[in-house]
């Protein structure tokens, strides 16, 4: 999921994560340039602070701040943003 001040995939600032069959947690700070395969930001901005997973859904809970001062792949947050979905196809 994530957040994007253009109101679509265009430059989104998005968070992947989820929990493995191990039930390790994976996540990570990643932006979009549009409808493609998300990449990886080089400033980990958003911070876990739990995830859990079962058969039918994963909650993950996190934060960032509102300035990160990652002028590259972060917008202040000053607006409202429109929340984005990814999912694989």
């Amino acid at each position: 999921m994530g957040f994007s001040y253009a109101g679509n995939m265009y430059l989104g600032d998005v968070v992947i994560g989820g929990v493995d069959s191990n039930g390790d947690t994976y996540f990570g700070d990643y932006y979009t340039r549009g409808t493609v395969t998300p990449e990886l930001d080089d400033s980990q901005d958003y911070t876990l602070t739990s995830a859990q997973e079962n058969a039918t859904h994963t909650e993950l809970k996190f934060f960032r701040a509102y300035d990160t001062g990652d002028l590259n792949h972060d917008s202040p947050v000053t607006v409202r943003p429109t929340l984005i979905f990814n999912y694989p196809a």
